[in-house]
């Protein structure tokens, strides 16, 4: 396979990936395997199961794929080598635990691999994370959350289903309480913790308590 074509078909199937498995795979190519190539100074080398712990790739089934995938690419080959026979990880997932068994790294293809999963997850991490876009959008009361039945729909944020009676019932007068706030201050954007409690709870109430704590007087019509 020509330099070209090795790289188009690397690129290929880093394109496949999702990107869990591309930050697993540079962990244990660019953080284990890449490490121990260059410290030995080596093309051969045994498996590396310290840079793999090092590296947090602990699951043995997840080990075992990542090489097998490599060597399938004809990227690395992971093969021991007796009197008699040569058997790989095609052959047999568990010699990687052997001590016979060793690792040949084929340099181009391997450094170039190495090379575009460095590059993919400095991407990664270029990008603002899910949590920060949400920290910076602004959550808004919209006119379309409604109820269905049970459940309390909050557009394309998400929705809160009440399956119990009681909590529906708190969950109403809590909705009461944020009403008759965000009329009083609509433009206060500190109201909107409620929006985000309504809309982030998940979790079980102190049902006792917490009616202690919004006994106050109807303010406005309980929603439909």
């Amino acid at each position: 396979m020509t330099q070209e074509n090795y790289q188009l078909a690397i690129d290929a199937w880093l394109k496949s990936l999702r990107e869990l498995e591309t930050r697993k795979i540079r962990q244990l190519v660019v953080c284990a395997l890449q490490a121990e190539h260059q410290m030995g100074g080596q093309d051969i080398f045994k498996i590396p199961f310290h840079l793999f712990e090092s590296a947090r790739i602990t699951n043995r089934e997840k080990q075992k794929s990542i090489l097998a995938n490599l060597h399938h690419k004809k990227i690395i080959d992971v093969s021991r080598k007796t009197n008699s026979f040569t058997e790989t990880i095609v052959d047999n997932p568990e010699i990687i635990y052997s001590p016979d068994t060793r690792i040949t790294v084929f340099p181009e293809k391997f450094n170039y691999l190495a090379h575009k999963l460095d590059e993919i997850v400095k991407g990664y991490e270029a990008k603002p994370t899910p949590t920060h876009q949400q920290r910076k959008q602004k959550i808004e009361w919209r006119s379309d959350f409604h109820w269905e039945n049970t459940k309390f729909v909050f557009s394309d944020y998400g929705s809160i289903e009440f399956i119990s009676p009681d909590r529906r019932k708190l969950f109403k007068s809590l909705f009461k309480i944020f009403l008759a706030v965000k009329r009083e201050m609509p433009r206060r954007s500190s109201v909107n913790w409620c929006l985000i409690f309504f809309h982030n709870s998940s979790k079980a109430f102190d049902t006792s308590q917490a009616r202690q704590t919004i006994s106050l007087q109807p303010i406005v019509e309980e929603s439909p």
